[in-house]
């Protein structure tokens, strides 16, 4: 197995940066943590895609550890690519936000 290809929505980076600013309001240390939790799990995805189960259609979710979101991504075995499409929190509705994916 190699390494994956990372293919990333526009709608992640403004997922990022929407959860990031909330954090920040509560705490810098705070926010900082959250962004390199979600570094560290991109990071896995670009080496181990396939352990995380699918959940819908071709879509899968990787948590991010010690915060209420996951990253809604597919990956493609064929062309060891991932893409990555949203950052969801535990409390948004993924049917709202998968109208668009690309």
């Amino acid at each position: 197995m190699g390494v994956y290809k990372l293919i990333f929505a526009s709608d992640f980076f403004e997922d990022l940066e929407k959860a990031a600013q909330y954090y920040e309001e509560i705490s810098i240390e705070i926010e900082y943590r959250f962004r390199v939790a979600v570094n560290d799990q991109v990071k896995l995805l670009k080496e181990n895609p396939l352990v995380k189960s699918i959940r819908y259609d071709d879509v899968r979710f990787a948590r991010v550890e010690n915060f209420r979101y996951a990253i809604h991504y597919s990956a493609d075995e064929i062309n060891l690519e991932v893409s990555i499409f949203r950052l969801l929190s535990d409390y948004q509705n993924p049917d709202k936000y998968w109208q668009k994916r690309w």
